[in-house]
């Protein structure tokens, strides 16, 4: 058996409590089946806490909006795709970088304490 993350964006109500469902150990396949719908997220970094949450946009970034090229750009596919496999390495570039950093704090931080 092997373990793969995943991140999936549903499309709720308003009036859902994701975070109590959550809590409550609801499914992911009710979440997706009460959903309006859900895609999978392209080219996002997250961090996802208590339930694999992410709590808010701050907590995320995609590639998209601002990020993205305008379609109308010459040789927009190829430049495209450059700029989202340079994405991708940033991503794990930082989160090398962050794993190492907390591994240092939590060292420093148990011989302290």
């Amino acid at each position: 058996m092997k373990m793969k993350h995943i991140l999936i964006e549903l499309f709720l109500d308003d009036d859902v409590d994701l975070k109590q469902d959550l809590e409550q150990g609801t499914k992911l396949k009710d979440l997706i089946d009460s959903s309006e719908g859900c895609t999978i997220v392209e080219h996002e970094i997250a961090y996802a806490g208590r339930n694999g949450f992410v709590h808010g946009v701050e907590d995320c970034i995609g590639f998209g909006g601002e990020m993205d090229i305008d379609s109308n750009v010459e040789n927009a596919s190829e430049k495209k795709e450059f700029l989202a496999s340079s994405w991708e390495k940033i991503c794990k570039e930082k989160i090398d970088e962050a794993y190492e950093e907390y591994m240092d704090l939590k060292s420093k931080y148990l011989k302290e304490n």
